[in-house]
């Protein structure tokens, strides 16, 4: 798993990857009142053991 946070302007986002960089990318977006945390970690990882990054 990675770690990485993005700034553009005064916005801030947290994000993780999980994965071979060069599988397809898959964005999982949560609604507004949920945090990152929504994405159950060993979900993330079966998805990067399907081939998506």
């Amino acid at each position: 798993m990675k770690e990485k946070i993005v700034k553009t302007n005064e916005i801030e986002l947290f994000t993780q990857s999980f994965g071979k960089s060069n599988n397809p990318a898959i964005l999982l977006i949560a609604g507004a009142t949920v945090s990152m945390l929504y994405w159950d970690t060993e979900f993330c990882q079966k998805l990067a053991n399907k081939g998506f990054l």
